[in-house]
């Protein structure tokens, strides 16, 4: 048996910013499916920065420490932080 191991030379490309999507609740006139935290999409997140690839990840001030922690102990990481109103 041989096992090849491949590298991905893949860059995965992402975005995490608050638009208040937590605050979307049926009593505020949305459906009751709508309503995530940040923490929802952060654990959403943690599958996806299990991966080894390097990753531009555009954020916010206030997100970057976290996103930073998710991705702690990858050595072929890249981040970009941009202000939303930027983008």
């Amino acid at each position: 048996m041989v096992l090849l191991v491949m590298k991905s030379s893949t860059t995965i490309i992402t975005a995490y910013f608050d638009i208040g999507r937590g605050d979307w609740t049926a009593n505020k006139g949305f459906r009751e499916k709508l309503a995530r935290s940040v923490d929802v999409y952060f654990s959403y997140f943690e599958r996806l920065a299990a991966l080894e690839n390097e990753m531009i990840i555009f954020t916010s001030p206030d997100l970057k420490s976290r996103v930073e922690a998710i991705r702690n102990g990858k050595t072929n990481n890249g981040y970009r932080y941009r202000y939303k109103k930027e983008i």
